[in-house]
């Protein structure tokens, strides 16, 4: 997994907002993030499609997607990210509880 896609989801779960959304204690995030970086396969980006959204910090994480194809953005800010999916179409951008839901549809 690429270290800052790691360090970028550790911030994110570590914020108050999603630790009481999700109430989850910091071990099993902890957890969690060792399961993704164990399941992970590393994508070689090799350019850098920038500037592209309308957030600068997020273009890393649509040029992670891309070097990936076909790879899907699992955020709530889906609105930064309507761009790429322009540009980019065999990348899908859904939030959180899009892919809740698909993934109880389908059991």
């Amino acid at each position: 997994m690429h270290y800052k896609m790691l360090a970028e989801y550790r911030t994110v779960l570590f914020r108050p907002e999603q630790r009481a959304m999700f109430s989850q204690t910091e071990q099993e995030i902890e957890r969690l993030l060792a399961y993704l970086v164990a399941i992970a396969t590393e994508s070689n980006v090799r350019y850098l499609w920038r500037p592209n959204l309308s957030d600068p910090d997020d273009d890393f994480v649509l040029e992670i997607a891309i070097s990936g194809q076909p790879a899907t953005i699992v955020t709530h800010n889906t609105k930064d990210f309507r761009q790429g999916e322009l540009y980019f179409p065999h990348v899908l951008i859904c939030t959180p509880q899009t892919v809740i839901k698909e993934v109880l549809h389908h059991e």
